[in-house]
C-alpha cells in the first residue's frame, strides 16, 4: 500500500492490523502489501483491522504470503538426575565367640547362687 494514497484512519487501522496477534508472522515487504491491496480490491473491501485479517489470513491459506517462519521449540537442556543415594548398610549380625556373661555391682555373676522366680 502506499502512503500517499492512505488516509490518517487507514494508517489507524493499518497499525491495529500489524498489532494482532493473529497477523504476528506477516512480515512487512512490498509483495505482502501488495498481494493485500490486491484482495481487498478485488473483493471491494474496505481498508480496516477486520478486513485486512480476513485478506490476511484467506492469503496465508493460499499460501500467497511470505511469512515469518515458524521456529522449532527451544531444546531445554537435560536436567540433572539426582544422585542415587546409597541404601543404608545393615548390619548383619555375626555369632560371638566370647562366653555370655552378666555383671552385677560391677562383679561377674556366675550360676552360682542365681535364684529361680
Amino acid at each position: 500500500m502506499q502512503d500517499d494514497s492512505i488516509t490518517a484512519e487507514q494508517r489507524v487501522e493499518i497499525d491495529a492490523f500489524l498489532a494482532d496477534d493473529k497477523t504476528i508472522r506477516f512480515i512487512e515487504c512490498d509483495d505482502n502489501w501488495t498481494a493485500l491491496a490486491n484482495f481487498l480490491e478485488e473483493h471491494s473491501l474496505s481498508i480496516n483491522r477486520e478486513n485486512m485479517i480476513f485478506a490476511y489470513e484467506s492469503l496465508v491459506r493460499d499460501g500467497l504470503l511470505e511469512l515469518i517462519p515458524f521456529r522449532q521449540p527451544v531444546e531445554l537442556p537435560p536436567q540433572p538426575q539426582p544422585a542415587p543415594s546409597p541404601s543404608p548398610l545393615v548390619p548383619t549380625p555375626t555369632p560371638s565367640t566370647r562366653p555370655f556373661l552378666v555383671f552385677r555391682n560391677g562383679q561377674p555373676l556366675n550360676n552360682q547362687g542365681a535364684r529361680r522366680l
